[in-house]
């Protein structure tokens, strides 16, 4: 991953980036909340910064967007929503105010682990993951978790805002690691990192680094962080990418709380997920999918989420493997293969069989692209 830091400011975390929540601009990120009363979750993440509001018990949300954490709102969308029998929530806008708002009667989808974390998926198959964690509040405990990269772009053309993938097949491109948050003197530290290619040997890590969190959400040079008081983070670093042509670097990663884990039957069940993968210069493509875990081997394809239906586009049986000794290289990780028509690639999964203290489990996952082993694919996956 490109020192910047998430080495030297360091994460190699963040997640999210946006998408267009699937409603034709809309990117993802949110901030969360609860009331007693009517079950609200809000949630908050990056590219730019997104803020969305769930209510569970009226089927209502309300998402904002802001070019930037900190700057003022550009537009907002409103609407409702339904819990789809494949376990996708299917939001619909109603109303739409402001600068590239989404068009009243767009839709999105997204997976939801209550209070927790929200992901949001395109109606389409072109767009970016949208990773949203609880907002609002920065941790108040000690957190040892697990990151992963979902997006590492260089010299990112800022029209397409797509630029040249990381090369996940080499032994020095971290692709996960190791964090853990220091409450009493708000520091965080990468303790170690990893590359897909060689899942037990680590890179390095780098020492404790001051973090002023404000409302949940911290900012270093070109490194903005979202952090929850439930053990959630997620990063997205921008700057420039020294090419001298007005462009910039992008990187964002998922992390998350780190569970011990017993064995691979641990994670046993039904999942409803998502899937990113990454052209090596020119589109990505986010999917919907529905896997069934036994023993560590997960079965599925990709499916059309209104109708839980497969295969939605191109399609065939894929199947994860997850076959290295369960903690490896530390607490909630498990690596193994993806394999699909295309060929196989390695995957390196962190695993939540009680996320945030809920029945969910949450398996977030970076891996090779099975048809082409340097590019990045991502696959994140909540149990139903």
């Amino acid at each position: 991953m490109k020192q910047v830091n998430l080495k030297k400011v360091s994460l190699s975390l963040i997640t999210a980036t946006v998408m267009s929540l699937g409603l034709a601009n809309c990117g993802g990120s949110s901030s969360t909340s609860s009331t007693s009363t009517d079950t609200t979750n809000s949630y908050t993440g990056a590219g730019s910064q997104w803020d969305n509001t769930i209510n569970e018990t009226a089927k209502t949300f309300v998402i904002t967007h802001r070019l930037a954490a900190g700057q003022a709102i550009d537009f907002t969308i409103s609407g409702t929503f339904e819990t789809l029998t494949s376990g996708f929530k299917k939001l619909t806008v109603t109303t739409s105010t402001g600068t590239d708002a989404p068009a009243v009667g767009s839709v999105g989808y997204g997976l939801d682990i209550p209070g927790y974390a929200f992901f949001l998926q395109p109606s389409d198959s072109a767009g970016e993951l949208i990773t949203m964690v609880a907002g609002g509040e920065c941790p108040t405990e000690n957190v040892t978790g697990n990151w992963i990269t979902v997006k590492n772009l260089h010299d990112v053309n800022t029209t397409t805002n797509l630029g040249t993938p990381q090369d996940v097949s080499s032994a020095t491109a971290d692709s996960f690691g190791t964090f853990s948050w220091n409450a009493t003197t708000s520091q965080l530290e990468l303790p170690a990192n990893y590359a897909l290619v060689n899942p037990t040997t680590s890179l390095g890590g780098q020492v404790p680094f001051d973090v002023n969190c404000t409302n949940g959400v911290a900012t270093i040079t070109d490194v903005t962080m979202y952090l929850t008081s439930n053990g959630g983070l997620i990063v997205h670093a921008e700057h420039d990418s020294g090419s001298g042509n007005g462009t910039t670097d992008e990187s964002v990663i998922n992390a998350f709380a780190a569970e011990t884990l017993t064995a691979t039957s641990d994670f046993d069940g039904t999942y409803a997920g998502i899937l990113l993968s990454a052209d090596a210069s020119t589109s990505s493509s986010v999917k919907p999918v529905a896997l069934t875990c036994l023993a560590g081997s997960c079965t599925g394809l990709i499916i059309d989420p209104d109708t839980n239906a497969a295969p939605l586009s191109g399609g065939g049986t894929a199947t994860l493997n997850l076959t290295s000794a369960v903690n490896t290289p530390s607490a909630g990780f498990v690596s193994g293969t993806m394999t699909t028509s295309s060929g196989s690639g390695n995957m390196t999964c962190m695993i939540d069989t009680a996320a945030a203290g809920t029945t969910k489990t949450l398996i977030n996952c970076s891996g090779q692209n099975p048809g082409a082993t340097t590019e990045l694919f991502n696959m994140i996956l909540v149990s139903q």
